[in-house]
This record gives C-alpha cells, structure tokens and sequence, in this order.
C-alpha cells in the first residue's frame, strides 16, 4: 500500500456581510465578519441600520451596525433559539425578535429601539406578542400591525400594535390563512398596506413516477 495522501479537507468559510450598489458599479464593500455564521436580517428604512444575527445556535446574539459610520457592531440581545427571526420597525422605534427565554420554543418579543447621536441601545421594557410559537415577524409600512408564522410554521397572524413613546399596546392576534409546505424563514412578505401578500411554497405533493440511476459516474467515461 502506498504512502496517503493529506486530505484537503473543507474550504474554510469566512462568514461576512458585504454590500454592493445595486447599480452593479462599484467594489464590494465589507461591513462584518465574523469567525461564526452570520445573517443580514432587516435594514431600517432610511438606510441607516442593519439588524442581524450572530451564531444560529441555542445561543445566538442580535447586532445592529451602523452603516453611515464606522460599521462597528453593537450587541442589541442574548436570543436562546436557533430561529433566526428579527426586524426593525419601519420607524426604527422597535426591535422584534424569536427567542425561547420564557421556557416555551420561539416566542416572539418586542423591545423599544433607541438611536441617538451618542449611540444605539434598547428601552427596559419588553412585551411577549406570541404565545404558543411564532417566528419571521415583520410589520406593516406603518408600524401599526405586526405579521408573523403562527401555529407551528403553517399559518400566518396578525397582532395589532399601538405605540406611545416607549409603551406598546399589542392587540388580539388573529390567524389570516394557512399555508402548505414552506421555508421557515424569510418566505413572506406584504404590500406596504397589508393587503397582499407574497410567499414561496414547494407546492402539492406528486405521485408522478420517478427514475434512479446507480453506479451514474461510469456513464460518464462513455
């Protein structure tokens, strides 16, 4: 027997966000990396926020940076769920995110967001808006109505949402429809007045007959 060979192993990932003028003009332009996985979740709508989530495990962490600065990241909340829902409200006055902290498996949370001249922070209060699962919040172009994935990840819900300063009132929740079969996250999204809505579903099942192909490498050599 020969001598082995080292194996290459897996290419190394490097975990960062970029962005890049959509006009397709211009370098690419780092704004973090990270030596864990990271994920863009939701940019403030005057563009200068970005609201993302750090390690997708049980115990993850929720970071803003800020993109008209230095694009140092700021740690917003400790999350103890593998979900990776967040948003900002479209008046950046309000951080929702999926958490597992009351004991019950994602949960979704809302917390008042500040952004001053001497930094970004949260309010200390805080309210539950779900209670029996939920995941994938984002609101109206409003900020008056909440929607999310309700009922183990089939059906989608409303609350409604009534801010004064840093005090929330949150309606009834309210089952609009049902799914089939869809991606957990990042799948929905509506019109700016909530009157439609946009998702991808893999469809109806099929009991079209299918072909397999063993030993496929050696057709390749003919």
């Amino acid at each position: 027997m020969g001598p082995r060979l080292p194996s290459a192993g897996k290419p190394k990932r490097d975990p960062k966000i970029v962005i890049k003028n959509v006009s397709g003009g211009g370098d690419e332009q780092v704004i973090i990396n990270e030596n864990q996985r990271t994920l863009p979740l939701s940019w403030s709508s005057d563009g200068h926020y970005l609201l993302c989530r750090l390690n997708l495990t049980l115990t993850g962490e929720i970071k803003i940076l800020a993109l008209l600065s230095e694009h140092k990241g700021v740690k917003l909340i400790d999350v103890k769920s593998t979900g990776a829902g967040a948003g900002l409200s479209p008046d950046s006055k309000w951080v929702a995110y999926v958490s597992a902290e009351s004991g019950s498996p994602q949960e979704i949370y809302v917390v008042p967001f500040h952004s001053t001249s001497d930094g970004v922070g949260l309010g200390q209060a805080k309210w539950q808006i779900t209670s029996g699962g939920g995941v994938g919040p984002f609101w109206r172009a409003d900020s008056k109505e909440m929607y999310f994935s309700s009922n183990y990840f089939v059906g989608i819900a409303s609350v409604s949402l009534v801010a004064n300063r840093d005090h929330l009132e949150v309606g009834t929740m309210r089952n609009l429809f049902d799914l089939g079969a869809h991606p957990v996250s990042r799948f929905l999204a509506s019109t700016r007045d909530g009157q439609k809505f946009y998702a991808v579903t893999y469809g109806p099942g099929s009991d079209a007959p299918f072909s397999v192909t063993f030993n496929w490498p050696a057709l390749l050599k003919k």
